[in-house]
């Protein structure tokens, strides 16, 4: 509300000063009256009119360019309202977020969002993962990329298994789930890295409990068919 009051405010001072103008004009230059005629006593009833119209032309312009930027302000702060919540959301993510867009040219662009998150697992600062595209954070499996990328285009989700390389070279197993969405008219692909190395390891040791002998730790009749089966199916090749 102040802001609106001062624009009343300067709008009848620019009022006030075309009046003094005017009546400059009419004493000075067309010699009409003098100037206090010309500023009050002497004007005639349209002249009144007229000034006390600018006047308020002065003060309704005034008013609807403040509606204007009042509406441009709270649009630009609802704006960044928006941006705040949305980088607090993603940065308060317990798993790796990142956002980048296919390429025809190459298999996949340099990353243009990473949380915070993926720059704490994979040992990177946020601007060097920003230099870096999907394939440079991944061991290489060609066949597998296009597989993915094909059924992104196709199914626009993919949900799959790699193995993540941090800075150090340190091997990270990690389940994405990828989703592919516009933005800004560009095709892009936002994926949900977890960390699985704790269920891999849960996995590997209930593999070895299926195929071992609680007591002696050596291989069960189970593991010793299976051991066969593999061998018989190898030879017949």
């Amino acid at each position: 509300m102040k802001r609106i009051y001062k624009i009343i405010i300067i709008s009848i001072t620019l009022g006030i000063i075309h009046w003094i103008i005017d009546a400059i004009i009419d004493s000075f230059i067309f010699n009409l009256h003098s100037f206090l005629n010309s500023l009050v006593l002497g004007i005639t009833v349209d002249e009144f009119y007229m000034r006390s119209i600018t006047i308020l032309y002065f003060v309704v312009i005034g008013v609807f360019f403040n509606s204007i930027m009042s509406k441009q302000m709270q649009s630009a702060s609802a704006l960044k309202d928006s941006e705040v919540r949305y980088r607090m959301l993603f940065n308060s993510c317990n798993d790796a977020l990142f956002v980048h867009q296919p390429s025809p040219l190459k298999y996949l662009n340099k990353f243009i969002e990473v949380n915070d998150n993926a720059c704490q697992r994979l040992g990177y600062t946020k601007e060097e993962l920003l230099n870096l595209t999907p394939l440079d954070i991944s061991i290489p499996d060609q066949n597998n990329t296009e597989k993915i990328l094909k059924k992104l285009r196709t199914e626009k989700r993919a949900v799959f298994e790699a193995i993540h390389r941090r800075k150090n070279g340190m091997k990270i197993p990690v389940e994405i789930s990828s989703n592919q969405f516009k933005l800004n008219g560009e095709l892009t692909i936002l994926s949900i890295v977890r960390d699985i190395t704790e269920r891999k390891k849960m996995e590997e040791k209930l593999k070895k409990a299926a195929s071992t002998d609680p007591l002696t730790g050596l291989s069960n009749r189970r593991d010793f068919n299976q051991k066969i089966k593999n061998e018989i199916i190898r030879f017949n090749r």
